[in-house]
């Protein structure tokens, strides 16, 4: 998935972006802090919410039927509660609860709402191997989290796919 970047979202590609891993709800991707840099030594905000940001795409196209539908952002909430030197690393995950209803109500009404939280953090700070929940527990700025507390509480919207 990390080669569809260069087409699909050019400037992901040129921060770096990685994608490390993509199934049926959840998705992980890092950014190197090579070439991301601010005038503060720390990787830029838009690199951080670039980061979060796509694995709401990544988790549609490995979780739904994308002939059908596609995501649609509709808001994004972000809290910055520290500044990222090194390597960053998000985590994002839909619960199957939340993953059923999504392709029910989309099947039925034609769209479906749903909220993604991410994690955005140093590799070193310990994350869950697959939250089960999109509501997981966040560490606190001490314990090495940076860039968004819900890389998203991405409001997501599946509309009619386009033919």
């Amino acid at each position: 998935m990390t080669g569809a970047l260069e087409s699909a979202i050019p400037i992901a590609h040129k921060m770096g972006v990685r994608v490390v891993e993509a199934r049926r709800g959840y998705a992980a991707a890092t950014v190197p802090v090579e070439g991301n840099g601010n005038h503060f030594g720390v990787i830029y905000a838009e690199v951080q919410f670039t980061l979060a940001e796509i694995l709401g795409g990544i988790i549609a196209l490995s979780t739904f039927d994308t002939a059908k539908y596609f995501p649609l952002v509709k808001n994004v909430d972000i809290k910055f509660v520290g500044m990222a030197r090194s390597e960053l690393r998000a985590e994002a995950a839909l619960d199957d609860e939340t993953m059923t209803r999504v392709e029910a109500e989309a099947a039925q009404q034609g769209k479906a709402d749903f909220t993604l939280e991410a994690i955005v953090a140093t590799p070193t700070v310990r994350q869950s191997p697959a939250p089960a929940a999109c509501t997981s527990s966040v560490p606190t700025a001490a314990d090495g989290l940076v860039g968004y507390r819900s890389a998203a509480a991405r409001r997501g919207n599946f509309q009619p796919g386009r033919t």
